[in-house]
């Protein structure tokens, strides 16, 4: 089985629903206010409030009882493919699951890298202190937060990818609060971070101005949410989660038909936005503070061209700023950083990388 719970990294946990303090008791947390039980399975507190998408919460639980009783016979990359290789995903996707899961440390150093130029863009520092990763999934982020900030979190609706992200932290040597709960209805008490970061995550969500709200409402006065999620009308390259193109340029109602047409799989929990709704959709949720939504520039001069455009547009190089607001509309993927408190909002907030 896991290791036994970890001290919060917050100062006690709160009803997801009725935000009032619960208790701990023998294998479960109680909300004294609405009465509400919420059970804590394999050593991780479980606060979801709904099931998880494509499956239920018991199966979900069954599944991560199972991985536990293996967590002492393997390390990450095999407790990974023992979860993965009997799943009927299709070839393509299956390594790309695998491969996803298996280089998140990297990722996570390289998402760090992307925060801190975000940061850097909207004038703040890196916060200090607590720090939570919101979607955490299998703990590469958190192993990543570990090496900048102490305590960290991590939270996700699968308590399976918990038990793997318990089992990645002990590979490292590290530990750090694991909890399982909604995205849009946390635990934890207002102001109980420094530091959010999601990524890849809104779009899984159910509601998605819900979850910005959350993770304001539990980040500090001089703290920062940072997030990014793939562009809907990415134009270059494929829909990231199913692998096939043009996905976002459909009406959202006939999305899953397509997606079923031509990859056999399902489509139902992922709702990709694009610029205008991304940028809409947290200026709306968000009360105070400010934000920036940030995108690479697809046409940089001072990057070497290797292209025959490229080495026209350095002829004519008064065109690229006229293409880049263009498509800006159309590129992979969108950074946000989302600040409460007394800081000035920018008068810009759509803005390329430095």
């Amino acid at each position: 089985m896991c290791a036994a719970i970890h001290p919060p990294a917050v100062s006690g946990y709160i009803c997801p629903l009725c935000r009032q303090p619960v208790t701990p008791g023998e294998g479960v947390y109680r909300c004294a206010a609405c009465g509400r039980a919420f059970p804590i399975h394999v050593g991780i507190p479980d606060f979801r409030v709904f099931d998880p998408p494509y499956l239920t919460i018991a199966e979900d639980v069954a599944e991560a009882q199972r991985l536990a009783g293996r967590f002492h016979e393997t390390d990450f990359a095999g407790l990974v493919r023992w979860k993965y290789v009997a799943s009927d995903l299709p070839p393509d996707l299956l390594e790309k699951y695998l491969r996803f899961r298996l280089e998140n440390v990297q990722r996570g150093r390289r998402r760090v890298a992307v925060i801190q130029e975000a940061l850097a863009a909207a004038g703040r520092a890196w916060p200090t202190g607590p720090a939570l990763d919101l979607g955490c999934g299998t703990g590469g982020m958190v192993v990543a937060l570990a090496e900048h900030n102490r305590p960290v979190a991590g939270a996700d609706i699968f308590l399976t990818d918990l038990v793997l992200a318990r089992r990645l932290l002990a590979d490292h040597g590290l530990e750090a609060e694991l909890v399982c709960c909604c995205a849009e209805h946390l635990p934890f008490p207002d102001g109980a971070f420094r530091l959010i970061n999601s990524n890849d995550t809104i779009e899984h969500v159910r509601g998605q101005a819900a979850m910005v709200r959350e993770a304001l409402r539990a980040l500090a006065d001089d703290g920062c949410l940072a997030l990014d999620t793939p562009n809907r009308f990415s134009l270059w390259t494929p829909e990231p989660h199913v692998n096939l193109r043009w996905v976002g340029f459909l009406p959202r109602p006939l999305q899953p038909a397509y997606v079923w047409l031509r990859r056999r799989t399902h489509y139902h929990d992922i709702r990709l936005l694009s610029l205008r709704e991304l940028d809409r959709l947290v200026a709306t949720s968000r009360q105070g503070g400010g934000h920036l939504v940030l995108y690479r520039q697809p046409v940089d001069l001072r990057r070497p061209a290797h292209s025959a455009p490229g080495r026209l547009l350095r002829r004519i190089p008064w065109l690229a700023p006229w293409l880049n607001r263009i498509l800006k509309y159309f590129v992979f993927n969108y950074d946000v950083v989302a600040w409460k408190g007394a800081a000035s909002a920018p008068s810009r907030r759509v803005v390329p990388f430095p």
